[in-house]
């Protein structure tokens, strides 16, 4: 009993510095939103006021250009002025009559240079207008806090077990505490770069076969890169137009969507650098992923669809016609995992595409790409426009950036966690490649 009393003392003292922990890590956040909102703020004072200097800047220098011409035109006018009095004084008639002619040609250029000043606007008067963003008084109206804090109560961390013995009840305790996303850590393996192609490298894609294979789609120069788990060039294999993503079916077979014409998916051996069965679909697709048999992709203007890989027709899971290429998707056990970079969301369905969570924050992810899920269901995901990766909760209600630029993350598109070897593969668009162990 004195041990089991220990044992659970320290877990609630772990409790205890787990909210500690907690506290700090979501204060940490809460300044750091508060702080891309100030600096986005910022941006955006000193982009109207730019505006509104150049404005300034615009008008005050029209306007000081026609005032230095009234004075030109005026001290012509004043010369005529004396010419005019000075003929009537001195001059004679003859005299008289020669120089009104020559002094009406001069006073007709002014009388001109007059009314073209009506006619061309520069006697307009200007005011500078300023039309404020009425979103940003939705700001004090609309969000009246930066979130909400609650408890969330979870099984017991303690089973505490009976066993009898000498008639005498002995209490055993067996901790078991739940991982969550706070608890996993990145460690990085390799950094690797891609050979590059005839074309700049424009890599979209990337997987790990069940051997350790790295396998990297080139949309910009239309090839299957594949490299050892080594991190050697193993292969490299050219494709039909546009390949965009790749899944892996066995060992030496994967699957390539293309979002180009002609509208299809390749399933190409990668030991003999052929492409041996075409799937033939409507339009353009993006991701694509294995589940069971089938092979689940999204296609541009009807949604995410299924293909058996033995063939027959595809069927539709859930029908979204989203302007864009940019649509990943995974599956993992019974869920499906969607990413939209347009419409900057993550959302899972059911495998029979019942939504069944959604998360949008652009604070967090911006620019979702490639998505993949660990053996525990937490959800990676590719934010391209902020440069990071960003962990979701297998719910889906909260998130973790776990990397960002400073880990070499710089316009990222593909991600893939390989469960037979506890790693996760990166991949940014020019061709960096990033192994991380999943501790």
């Amino acid at each position: 009993m004195k041990l089991n009393i220990d044992k659970i003392t320290k877990d609630r003292e772990e409790n205890l510095k787990t909210i500690k922990n907690q506290r700090q890590k979501f204060q940490t956040e809460i300044r750091d939103i508060r702080g891309k909102i100030n600096s986005h703020l910022d941006k955006l004072e000193q982009q109207i006021l730019n505006e509104l200097q150049v404005s300034e800047d615009k008008i005050t220098k029209e306007i000081e250009h026609l005032l230095s011409n009234l004075t030109i035109h005026n001290d012509t006018v004043s010369v005529l002025q004396n010419t005019i009095s000075d003929i009537k004084s001195y001059a004679s008639d003859l005299q008289t009559f020669l120089g009104s002619k020559r002094i009406e040609e001069d006073v007709i250029k002014e009388e001109q240079f007059l009314h073209e000043l009506t006619e061309n606007g520069s006697l307009e008067f200007t005011d500078l207008l300023f039309i404020r963003n009425d979103k940003l008084s939705d700001i004090l109206s609309t969000i009246t806090t930066f979130g909400a804090i609650s408890t969330k109560m979870t099984p017991p961390s303690i089973i505490i077990r009976t066993e009898n013995e000498n008639e005498a009840q002995l209490m055993s305790v067996q901790i078991t505490k739940p991982k969550s996303i706070d608890d996993i850590n990145l460690l990085i393996k390799k950094t690797l770069n891609l050979q590059k192609g005839n074309k700049p490298n424009y890599v979209t894609g990337c997987n790990i076969t069940p051997s350790g294979k790295m396998i990297f789609i080139d949309f910009e120069n239309n090839r299957v890169i594949v490299l050892n788990d080594s991190g050697t060039l193993d292969c490299e294999m050219f494709v039909s137009n546009r390949p965009v993503d790749v899944t892996c079916i066995d060992d030496k077979t994967v699957a390539v969507s293309h979002n180009w014409s002609p509208y299809e998916i390749d399933i190409a051996d990668i030991t003999t650098k052929k492409v041996v069965k075409v799937v033939q679909v409507s339009c353009w697709c993006c991701g694509v992923s294995l589940y069971q048999d089938k092979l689940v992709y999204y296609e541009q203007g009807t949604g995410i669809k299924t293909v058996s890989l033995s063939g027959g027709s595809t069927s539709s899971l859930v029908k979204q016609n989203v302007k864009g290429f940019w649509n990943y998707v995974t599956t993992f056990e019974n869920k499906l995992y969607h990413t939209c970079l347009e419409a900057n969301t993550v959302t899972c369905y059911t495998m029979a595409g019942q939504m069944v969570w959604e998360y949008k924050d652009k604070f967090i992810i911006d620019g979702p790409c490639g998505v993949t899920v660990d053996k525990e269901a937490n959800v990676y995901v590719a934010s391209q426009n902020n440069d990071s990766v960003v962990i979701l909760s297998p719910d889906g209600t909260y998130a973790r950036t776990i990397l960002t630029k400073e880990n070499g993350i710089d316009k990222i598109t593909g991600i893939r966690f390989s469960e037979e070897r506890n790693i996760l593969l990166i991949v940014n668009q020019k061709g960096t490649a990033l192994l991380y162990d999943v501790k």
